[in-house]
This record gives structure tokens, sequence and C-alpha cells, in this order.
């Protein structure tokens, strides 16, 4: 028997590198509904976060969504400081494909800034993010369960550079939060920097309406037990 699970581990191991060392192909048509960064600060630093998103995705051997995929998938991102370039990463997967729906958490560790370390300022850590080590818990159930959170509504969200905010309203510090959704034929990537503040300056319905959708996400992972239980 414990020969047999050898096998079979052996196995899976093979196919998952053999899978994940393939190369994603794009659609032709394929469309990326990114914020245009033409004189817009904001919109450079959400490029900033997904780049940092897509390094963290490649360095834990996940596929990163900006290519699309075969069938549908949202990616909640939560990033708990940005002074402090983005230590630890939260990041919650909900994947349909067919009749099945794989939730799966991860929790990131980065490697943090050594400023005793003279070449320090030759690495940036958020753009090219190192990982210490990381956690995954997933669970697998009927797509049916997703039904009543009306994922499609998502594609409707703005992102924070989208909203012309005025630049005298800003904060230094804080967590960042993203949703990406992808399919086999567009990709959107929505992010909002202390997104509870910045609605309380700007009273947005905008940001307001990201801030449902995201708890309301977040509410459905911990309520199917999806989280690091030992955190």
């Amino acid at each position: 028997m414990t020969y047999r699970f050898t096998i079979l581990t052996l196995l899976v191991v093979l196919l998952f590198s053999c899978n994940s060392s393939k190369q994603k192909t794009v659609e032709k048509n394929f469309n990326r509904l990114l914020q245009d960064t033409t004189n817009n600060h904001r919109a450079k630093g959400e490029l900033n976060q997904l780049e940092h998103y897509n390094n963290i995705c490649k360095a834990i051997n996940l596929n990163k969504l900006y290519d699309g995929v075969d069938s549908f998938e949202v990616r909640l991102w939560r990033q708990f400081s940005v002074f402090g370039m983005a230590t630890d990463e939260e990041i919650y997967s909900l994947k349909i494909i067919d009749t099945t729906v794989s939730l799966t958490f991860y929790r990131v560790y980065c490697t943090q800034e050594n400023y005793d370390n003279p070449n320090w300022r030759n690495w940036n850590p958020f753009t090219n993010p190192k990982i210490d080590s990381f956690i995954a818990v997933s669970k697998t159930f009927n797509s049916s369960l997703v039904d009543s959170l009306n994922l499609k509504n998502l594609w409707n969200l703005k992102t924070q550079s989208s909203l012309n905010i005025s630049d005298s309203i800003g904060f230094l510090d804080g967590t960042t939060t993203s949703i990406e959704i992808s399919s086999k034929e567009k990709y959107k990537f929505i992010s909002h920097h202390v997104a509870y503040a910045y609605y309380e300056k700007t009273k947005r319905n905008e940001i307001k309406n990201y801030i449902d959708e995201y708890d309301k996400l977040i509410g459905f992972f911990q309520s199917k037990k999806i989280y690091d239980h030992n955190y």
C-alpha cells in the first residue's frame, strides 16, 4: 500500500510540473480591461501592484490570470502594508471548471527588506518579491454553490484609479485589496488602497460597491472554513 501511494504521489507531482511549465496561449481577441496610465499616477501604481501579484504567482507556481483562463476564475488579494513593502499577502481563489468550483486560500510570507544590508537599494521587494514560505487550503464543491454570489457583477466594479480622486486625498500606509477576474475572453483588475478610508473621504458609491462585493466574497470563503486555521 505504501509503495502504491508513493508511485501515485510521484505521478501527481510529475503531471503538475508538466502542466505548470506549459505556456498559456492567449486568445487572439483577448481583452485586458486595465486603466490607462496616461497622466494617471494611481493607474501606474496599480500596474506595479499587478506586477507584484504576477511575480508572487510565479514564485508559488500559481497561474497568473492576466493571460486568461479556460473557464472562469476570481482571485482576491489582501496586502497588509504598502509602506512595509507588502511583507504578507492573502489570496482567495475561486475557480469554476465545468460543474465544480475550487476554493483555495493562500497565505504568502514575503522576504522583508533588510536595511542593514548595504545592497538593499539594488532589490525592489515590491515588484520583485521573494517568498519565505506559503500555505494553501483548498476545497472543491458543486458549482451551484456560488450561483447566489452573482459573480458576473464583478465585471462592473471600478478600480480606484478610474475615479479621478483628488490628489489631495491620499494615505501613505494601510491595506491594499484587489480583485482579479478572468475568463477565456477577457481579464479585469480592480484595486483599492485602504478602500474604507477613501470611502469615508469621498463617499463614492463605486468604492462602496467594491467594498460590499469584496467583503461578501471573503465572508463566503470564511463560511466554508477556507482560511488558515492556525492564524
